[in-house]
């Protein structure tokens, strides 16, 4: 029979350094067979919540719900392999198995280093989504009522919600698009996330350069998901869905950082549209069928949690491979449910304000996920190790000059997006090097509940939170009227305390702040010159080798206007006379003027093969880019269609020259 501590003695194993206002250190012995320490970043206000939670355990002697979020961060440092320290974020508050704000990384090189789906979350990718337009608040408030109801009409929400976003289970093999790989199946977009939606022509070709992994895990299988997932899943693309998701329209309330918001292209005054969803029942049943799975893994493994919601199967283990294996296809999944309704919100705009999407600058900021594994590459012990860093309710934050984070923002970081609660303000935070080193590149990702669902709807009505709203020239579109009360603002933390918590201790810096006009809800934004090189691409397959090596490249310049994907585009391209058809050619030199007049494409960075094209099948080989790096120079990447991640390697920075190398290498270097 468990024995519990009275509160006192609990607390005795939390404690603050004496040059620490923000972090809540977490002893070893808080709970039995801890392999790491715990840190909760709070402030005085946001550590009482956590101890009133851990009080109120301890005095019901352990009967309720989930257990209290600090115990919840011991538990996890129980796990095999966890390196470091297990990580509570300012917003935590008790989830299944990890606290929801709960970050902790595993040594994949540990054979016993685990892998968890109560450490991803059963939402898996619910993630936030911030588009820009060109509007200002005064062009919105007119039709503030239009737009919400317009808004409301397009996009699905609720429990049972059913996309319009045309999609089958299969492909067709006697359907000529079958053959051409532009197919509406499912197993497509699980495959390929973002790049589906280009394919389909719901998606701009630019938006999935502001997408975390570029709006698509490589490592993603479809013959992993269930087919009761791939149904669940199915009618619900394009959705926001149920709890605390909904689609937000801003306007940017206060500027904190003038350098970060311009290279965003944001301003004050400005209006954004905030989307918050995840995979939806695609991913809640990935999630239970992977529970299901490790509890035989476990067995195998002779495996014993301190808690049973932390199953988990060895990360090189058959269930834990094919865990991450369907984890990361709903993972896309979700890029494409977020990008659906990024297509819906255009079109919902265009139709209200009589101008197309285009027109309006209804451009990707950015989009994050906060309920996810990844695998990545941190400095442990003074060295680079291989983990798998399992991040629930947390939001990754690259700081500048990351080679995982799009071109336009090498300057000031990967942005974060912060999602308030109806009626208050949202953020957009800069990750740092700091926040890169003391939380494995990790912040918060919302405000953080403060209340239990069913005593929010016990303490509060849906009159009153309306009225609230009202007074505060707020729409609101709902699907269940009845469920406001669980998302009114007195349920959550206060964002702001949880985003200065942050700011404080080590995570990204504030750029932008945005408070609400209108919401759809189930139930509610930021030097020096930059000037990258320009690339000469010509497509083919299959690929030779093709030596170059100028200090001064021959080559003439074009300027072409064209459309694609229905929006006005211009691109620079660079071509030399002669050049053979079937080689791919990188050509680079030096442009010493700020801000290049045109670019051929931006993509900088060794991702997707696809990413540069919307064709059924890329080329063997595409060479993406380059761009310049304070420490190293420039360095370019490369990718291969078969190939599910090829590393870089750094290149010389002097003279800036590059060679092309073989297609059938399995490891390419360029010097």
């Amino acid at each position: 029979m468990a024995s519990y501590r009275a509160f006192d003695e609990e607390k005795a194993y939390l404690y603050r350094e004496a040059d620490s206002h923000t972090i809540l250190n977490v002893r070893r012995g808080f709970v039995p067979g801890m392999h790491v320490p715990g840190e909760v970043y709070v402030n005085d206000a946001l550590e009482s919540l956590l101890l009133d939670e851990l009080r109120a355990y301890c005095g019901s002697r352990g009967c309720g719900g989930f257990l209290p979020a600090v115990k919840q961060v011991a538990n996890v440092a129980t796990l095999p392999g966890i390196v470091g320290k297990s990580i509570g974020l300012p917003d935590i508050h008790a989830g299944y198995g990890f606290a929801i704000g709960n970050v902790a990384a595993f040594a994949c090189k540990n054979p016993d280093a685990v892998v968890s789906p109560g450490g991803v979350g059963f939402d898996i990718n619910c993630g936030v989504r911030l588009l820009r337009t060109n509007l200002r608040e005064e062009d919105v408030r007119p039709k503030q009522e239009e737009l919400a109801q317009a808004l409301f009409d397009y996009i699905p929400v609720g429990v049972g919600s059913q996309g319009i976003i045309p999609c089958n289970m299969k492909g067709k093999e006697n359907d000529g698009e079958y053959a051409l790989g532009r197919q509406a199946d499912l197993d497509s977009a699980l495959e390929i996330g973002t790049d589906w939606l280009l394919r389909q022509g719901y998606a701009w070709t630019e938006d999935k350069e502001h997408c975390e992994e570029y709006g698509r895990m490589l490592s993603a299988d479809p013959s992993k998901v269930s087919i009761r997932a791939k149904k669940r899943g199915l009618p619900q693309m394009g959705t926001l869905g149920a709890g605390n998701h909904y689609c937000e329209v801003q306007v940017v309330d206060e500027v904190f950082d003038a350098f970060g918001a311009k290279k965003m292209g944001l301003e004050k005054g400005q209006v954004c549209v905030m989307i918050h969803s995840g995979s939806r029942g695609l991913g809640h049943q990935v999630a239970t069928d992977a529970l299901v799975a490790m509890e035989t893994s476990m067995q195998k493994s002779h495996i014993n949690p301190i808690d049973k919601q932390l199953a988990c199967a060895r990360i090189q283990s058959q269930e834990g491979q094919d865990y991450l294996a369907a984890m990361a296809a709903a993972a896309n999944f979700a890029w494409v449910n977020r990008g659906a309704i990024s297509f819906l919100v255009r079109e919902a705009f265009a139709k209200v304000l009589g101008a197309s999407p285009d027109d309006l600058d209804m451009h990707v900021v950015y989009d994050v996920s906060h309920n996810i594994a990844k695998h990545e590459e941190h400095f442990v012990n003074g060295e680079v190790q291989s983990l798998l860093v399992h991040r629930k309710g947390a939001t990754r934050a690259l700081p500048p000059h990351h080679p995982l984070i799009p071109c336009a923002y090498q300057l000031i970081g990967q942005p974060a997006l912060i999602g308030g609660t109806m009626g208050t303000c949202s953020y957009v935070l800069l990750g740092t090097e700091k926040g890169l080193k003391e939380t494995w590149a990790s912040t918060c990702h919302g405000a953080g509940r403060a209340k239990s669902r069913n005593a929010s709807r016990n303490t509060l009505s849906f009159e009153d939170v309306m009225r609230r709203l009202e007074e505060m020239r707020i729409s609101l579109r709902v699907a269940s009227p009845k469920l406001v009360a669980e998302e009114a603002p007195e349920s959550y933390k206060d964002v702001s305390s949880v985003v200065d918590t942050c700011h404080e201790a080590v995570f990204p810096k504030n750029c932008n702040g945005g408070f609400p006009v209108f919401m759809l809800h189930q139930e509610s934004l930021s030097g020096g010159p930059f000037g990258p090189e320009q690339l000469g691409l010509t497509t083919s397959a299959p690929l030779k080798a093709f030596p170059m090596a100028r200090k001064e490249p021959c080559v003439q310049e074009y300027l072409l206007l064209h459309k694609r994907d229905g929006v006005r585009r211009k691109s620079g391209v660079l071509w030399e006379k002669g050049l053979d058809k079937h080689v791919l050619k990188l050509l680079c030199f030096i442009r010493r003027q700020p801000s290049p007049p045109i670019r051929l494409f931006p993509h900088p960075l060794f991702t997707h093969p696809s990413c540069l094209t919307t064709y059924p099948r890329p080329p063997s080989l595409w060479i993406l880019g380059c761009f310049p790096h304070t420490l190293h120079g420039r360095y370019y990447y490369a990718a291969r269609c078969d190939a599910s991640l090829l590393r870089m390697r750094w290149l010389a920075p002097a003279d800036a020259m590059a060679r092309s190398c073989e297609c059938d290498a399995s490891l390419l270097r360029m010097r």
